[in-house]
């Protein structure tokens, strides 16, 4: 991942044959590589991370056993667990204000999906409707776009999509 000032870049790396992932930072020219914090997890987890809009921030799924969502701290390395549960947490979207992070929710082999909200401000996580991937955020930040499971359709054959208003959740 990129930062947003295109200065550095946010990748998942192991330090040998075998072993777990960790987040590390590096210049866009490969000089001053470093570990962020101390998560560890697969490198296909990792990659379903999304970096604030900011740049300070790292929302991340690391997997391995921690199929939670973490706020990662890119300048000290901290890591706050936001979203942890029986299920998994998975492919956060900032909103572009940097106040809010979707992401799905998916509960396991007989629970529908669930696009879920998390509050900066608040702590506050918020179901958005069951049976729904988030997909991303408007332009604006006011409405999430979500899309039911892969197969679902209207009476036309076209995907469902729905546009999920947010504004509840702000002050």
């Amino acid at each position: 991942l990129w930062t947003p000032d295109g200065e550095t870049i946010i990748f998942a790396g192991s330090e040998g044959t075998g072993a777990l992932y960790g987040l590390y930072r590096m210049n866009v020219d490969g000089a001053n590589v470093e570990r962020i914090g101390d998560l560890e997890g697969s490198g296909y987890a990792f990659d379903r991370s999304a970096i604030s809009p900011d740049g300070t921030t790292l929302a991340v799924v690391p997997g391995h056993g921690l199929p939670d969502l973490y706020l990662a701290d890119l300048a000290t390395g901290e890591e706050t667990l936001i979203a942890g549960s029986d299920g998994d947490e998975v492919e956060p979207y900032w909103s572009l204000d940097g106040s809010m992070i979707a992401f799905t929710w998916l509960g396991g082999f007989n629970d529908p999906a669930e696009a879920m909200l998390y509050d900066m401000a608040s702590g506050e996580v918020i179901s958005l409707g069951e049976s729904l991937f988030v997909m991303g955020w408007s332009p604006d930040s006011r409405f999430i776009v979500a899309r039911r499971p892969r197969g679902a359709s209207d009476a036309h054959g076209r995907p469902l999509a729905r546009f999920l208003r947010v504004s509840h959740v702000q002050q």
